[in-house]
């Protein structure tokens, strides 16, 4: 096992392990949360069982009726708000992910036998049960019960393989060795008493189920039936208030305390793989989840093709050379941001884990030497191959639902990845003109009748525009730097705008400043859009005639596209704002508030009429999309979810979620290739020889 552990430096651990008097002080804070959470709780549940108890001790002999309601009422009223306090009980949680696979030590023995010998260097219990998935991360988790208050937890390892994809030995070291600092941790014990709190204020505050809706159709009653709801309804109004003030709190608790336990498990990791491991183990997660969603965004396209590959890793090594390149580096780590002291994001009081810039500081403060292993992690596993087509298998079935998937060869995925990303990345000799940012509209007609035969010889990518548009991506970042000082999220001393410092006083001033500059700059840019479409307009010869009308063409369908897209971003920001004002105002999603139900009725119209429009366009030649297919197939193959009254009110409005998000993804993905095409095309028009020329 020797030949594949790194090794550790030689120094005495225990100031690298022991924990802080800031550490202390705030599990003691935390624990006091929880204590007087759960006294306050408990006092609900004895209080409301009292009132239970009166209910049914009240002498009702007395020959009324009133009496006998009010004997009633009274019982209801008490069971209900007693069912509101403990309805968390029946619900079921669930700690592992469907997407988790388990590793027997016979199947690794390598693996086991590297975290057998970290576990003993870290002084932390060997997991109780060792898992893998496809993602970037490593992890500890536990089942969550009202037991687990009680009996100790056994703590599992999750070892997420698109991590395990971009680390060498020394890296997942660190990043095993952070994990088992967390299984020694008092802070995790806490943190169940946390969970489990938060599951108790999840349930009655933010959750709506069958309690909610029986209180709802029992308010409708008018009868004098509904009195006894009438009264449960401001009860309970009072209660979610007044736990939802308790739930902010308690977790501000634990986050402070989660963000200590985050710098003691990184110096455990320091005290068995040193400093600079630590820190590249940092930046690895970064990439590795860069690379990973990059890859996991490509491959979703590649399934509405029926391609569905059986090695998601092959793809996540390829994704991640790419990012590279573009990086201009051989890891990201190498980047400002992990190094740079003067790095303005500061810890969020709500964060539970503290930026990774931080972080690294806190590593490199007392700096630990040691030997790096490159060599890469999958030496560990058995077959690594296998356990990657595993995986990967798994987690489409898990994903789709589906048993019977063809799994596609990796090399014709990343083939059809290949031309996706080809497509829709732009050359650098645009400076980064068209990243990030939609053409401006125009009316292609008017702009086709006036052409500026002036500037025929003038190519509109020249160095003005890398110094113009190198300028306008500064503002955007010093425009965000300042939006979150005006927001409290970052607190410097001074700000600083095109490379100056300012006193944080007049963040204001220069947050208008700057506004008033990028709309200015926006206004050019639309100028620009007008006139690089009318240079290559004058550029092709009048017997081209079908290139002029292709040109216009595809400007035509991209400025459908762009429209549609903000249209049905306008639909879905609406609808998200009706949800979250009922979640906080209103009562239940089934049967209540039919102005609510009114409102989301409309969102769901507009949506549907969006896409019926769809129908009459037709997609142009793009790569792996059938030209001249329609768009409206294209966007979504099933029919809108109709939002009827009647019915799982929950259901329509998460399918309703769901469509608009894939369209919303789709019309993402068709404008950067419209895009993309439109470059291209202009590309070849600038190798023809015009023939207007001025003499």
């Amino acid at each position: 096992m020797a030949k594949f552990y790194p090794h550790s430096p030689e120094i005495y651990r225990y100031p690298f392990t022991k924990t802080t008097r800031s550490y202390k002080k705030k599990v003691v804070y935390v624990l006091a949360g929880i204590f007087l959470f759960f006294s306050f709780y408990a006092g609900l549940i004895v209080g409301a069982s009292y009132l239970l108890f009166l209910a049914i001790k009240y002498d009702n002999r007395l020959e009324s009726h009133w009496s006998l309601l009010l004997k009633v009422g009274w019982g209801f009223v008490a069971c209900m708000v007693l069912l509101f306090l403990l309805k968390f009980m029946f619900r079921q949680s669930r700690s592992q992910s469907p997407l988790h696979l388990e590793l027997q030590p016979d199947e690794h023995p390598q693996l086991f036998a590297f975290l057998n010998q970290l576990c003993q260097e870290t002084q932390a219990p060997f997991p109780q049960k060792v898992f893998v998935s496809h993602e970037a991360n490593a992890m500890v988790f536990y089942e969550h019960s009202l037991l687990s208050l009680i009996w100790p937890v056994h703590k599992n390892l999750l070892i997420g393989l698109g991590l395990v994809n971009c680390v060498n030995l020394s890296e997942f070291k660190a990043v095993l060795a952070h994990e088992f600092g967390h299984f020694a941790q008092t802070g995790i014990r806490i943190g169940n008493y946390v969970h489990v709190a938060n599951r108790i204020i999840h349930s009655m505050v933010y959750e709506r189920d069958r309690w909610d809706n029986t209180l709802a159709q029992w308010r409708k009653s008018e009868t004098v039936l509904a009195i006894p709801a009438w009264i449960i309804y401001p009860v309970t109004g009072t209660i979610r208030l007044m736990l939802r003030i308790g739930y902010q709190l308690l977790n501000l608790l634990y986050a402070s305390l989660s963000r200590e336990m985050e710098f003691h498990a990184d110096r455990v990791a320091v005290s068995v793989t040193g400093s600079q491991a630590v820190v590249q183990a940092l930046a690895r997660l970064d990439e590795a989840s860069k690379s990973l969603d990059f890859t996991w965004h490509h491959l979703a396209h590649a399934t509405d093709h029926q391609l569905f590959t059986n090695n998601l890793f092959y793809h996540q090594r390829r994704a991640l050379k790419h990012l590279r390149a573009q990086e201009g580096t051989e890891g990201f780590w190498e980047t400002e941001w992990l190094h740079s002291p003067r790095s303005t994001k500061r810890e969020i009081w709500y964060d539970s884990h503290p930026p990774d810039h931080i972080r690294a500081q806190h590593a490199q403060r007392y700096f630990v030497d040691a030997e790096e292993d490159t060599r890469s992690a999958w030496l560990l596993f058995s077959n690594p191959a296998q356990l990657q087509h595993r995986v990967s298998e798994h987690l489409y079935r898990e994903v789709y639902g589906k048993n019977d998937i063809v799994f596609t060869d990796p090399t014709m995925v990343q083939a059809f990845i290949d031309r996706e990303v080809a497509e829709s990345t732009f050359d650098e000799s645009y400076f980064g003109t068209y990243d990030q940012r939609m053409l401006h509209e125009f009316d292609l007609e008017e702009a086709s009748a006036v052409l500026p035969f002036h500037a025929l010889d003038k190519s509109p990518y020249n160095e003005a525009l890398r110094v113009r548009m190198d300028a306008f991506r500064q503002k955007h970042r010093d425009l965000k730097q300042i939006l979150r000082v005006l927001q409290g999220k970052e607190h410097p001393r001074v700000v600083e705008v095109n490379h100056r410092e300012y006193p944080v006083e007049r963040a204001g001033d220069l947050y208008k400043t700057l506004t008033d500059q990028l709309e200015e700059d926006n206004h050019w840019l639309a100028d620009f859009d007008r006139r690089v479409f009318q240079l290559h307009l004058l550029r092709i010869p009048e017997q081209r005639a079908d290139l002029r009308e292709e040109l216009k063409e595809r400007y035509t369908f991209h400025f459908c596209i762009q429209r549609l897209y903000d249209a049905t971003i306008e639909i879905q920001q609406r609808f998200a704002q009706l949800l979250n004002h009922f979640a906080k105002h209103a009562g239940t999603l089934e049967a209540e508030n039919s102005h609510f139900t009114f409102e989301l009725s409309v969102c769901q119209e507009k949506f549907a009429e969006l896409l019926k429009l769809t129908e009459h366009y037709r997609l142009p030649a793009l790569e792996n999309v059938e030209a001249g297919a329609p768009l409206r197939s294209y966007l979504l193959t099933e029919a809108v979810f109709p939002f009827v009254s009647g019915g799982d009110t929950s259901e329509r409005i998460s399918t309703l979620v769901r469509q608009m998000e894939e369209v919303i993804k789709k019309l993402e993905r068709m404008h950067y290739k419209s895009l993309g095409k439109i470059l291209m095309l202009q590309e070849t028009i600038r190798q023809l020889r015009p023939t207007h020329i001025l003499s």
